[in-house]
């Protein structure tokens, strides 16, 4: 198993993907505040230079926290779902299965290897970009929640481990990456239409995690809700990681 972590961590190393998602996740951060800032001083500006005068209302705390997991959602989750199949699918669609099998490896491990590489991924790179969007926007605005926020994050960060391994599971499905990837894709847009859905026991399925962080924030969901819906997400990504193995267990490696 540890052979098999350090091999993925070798590929994540040569790649400079942890660099990547670390540069990508605090450009994202720091726009995030810097826009909630000033987006409505530009507005402002561009309005004056055409001779219409308006004043808008001064922006608060949580129009940053919106748009940091607005844009984290819109950019950093597409971004991450590209990577994850494609570093879950690469050895197949490379033909390099009945080599690399013909060692003694077990299949539980070479999947379950994955899913802890890319999830230490995830963590480790949000919480780098949620420290520099803590640090600007307080900077910006004199106050930060941080464990308002925490939670939030522990949301978002549940959320994009359930679309990691949805993919993990049509990788094992399909034999190529357009088909691994554009199924999570539609099921991340059908998530997107679902959530106004929140009558009675629905409010704990996982799209909600779409919005949670953000009403969290606002104080307009409770936080036991999101608590609930954040481990329920997770016990499904633990599902999901327990299907792949069980059909990568049942596959041909030809």
């Amino acid at each position: 198993m540890k052979t098999i972590i350090k091999y993925d961590l070798l590929y994540f190393k040569k790649t400079s993907k942890f660099i990547v998602f670390g540069i990508l996740g605090v450009f994202l951060a720091g726009l995030s505040a810097l826009t909630a800032k000033y987006f409505n001083l530009i507005i402002e500006f561009s309005l004056g230079q055409e001779g219409i005068d308006i004043t808008l209302p001064e922006p608060t705390v949580l129009e940053s926290y919106t748009q940091f997991f607005s844009n984290f959602t819109q950019i950093y989750v597409f971004v991450l779902m590209f990577v994850a199949i494609m570093f879950f699918i690469q050895d197949k669609t490379r033909g390099h299965y009945p080599l690399l099998f013909t060692k003694p490896i077990y299949r539980s491990h070479y999947l379950l290897s994955k899913s802890i590489v890319i999830t230490a991924t995830v963590v480790v790179s949000y919480f780098v970009s949620a420290l520099f969007f803590g640090y600007y926007t307080y900077f910006l605005f004199g106050e930060f929640d941080v464990g308002l926020f925490l939670i939030a994050s522990l949301a978002f960060i549940a959320f994009m481990l359930l679309m990691v391994h949805l993919g993990l599971v049509f990788s094992v499905v399909f034999k190529t990456y357009l088909g691994a990837i554009m199924v999570p894709i539609a099921i991340f847009i059908l998530f997107g239409l679902l959530t106004p859905l929140d009558g009675g026991i629905m409010k704990y399925l996982p799209q909600h995690l779409l919005v949670y962080p953000v009403s969290l924030m606002a104080q307009s969901v409770e936080t036991s809700v999101v608590v609930i819906t954040s481990l329920i997400a997770l016990g499904i990504s633990g599902g999901l990681i327990y299907l792949s193995i069980k059909l990568f267990q049942s596959k041909s490696l030809i």
